[in-house]
């Protein structure tokens, strides 16, 4: 999802932009841990409670499957929008 991102933009604000809104929503307003870190107030204080292929477990759900599959999903949609405008550039050898 990342490197399609800036695939569109060319530039890294986006990428920066998404990485933060991720961990700022997960964390701070969700409550989920982050990367394992669990020491930071947040509006929700959730239970997560399942099984660990779906919650990831203690280190957070953003190793789960859920979170792989959204991402996933998220990258290939823009990857499509970066095929449709022609923003690929060609490799080095080929120009």
């Amino acid at each position: 999802m990342l490197a399609a991102a800036y695939l569109c933009t060319q530039r890294l604000w986006l990428v920066w932009g998404i990485h933060f809104g991720w961990n700022f929503f997960q964390d701070g307003i969700f409550g989920m841990p982050n990367s394992g870190i669990t020491d930071f107030a947040s509006w929700i204080q959730p239970q997560i409670t399942g099984p660990v292929w779906l919650t990831a477990g203690n280190f957070g759900i953003e190793v789960s499957t859920v979170a792989l599959f959204l991402t996933l999903l998220v990258g290939v949609f823009i990857l499509r929008f970066v095929i449709k405008n022609k923003q690929i550039a060609p490799p080095v050898w080929s120009r």
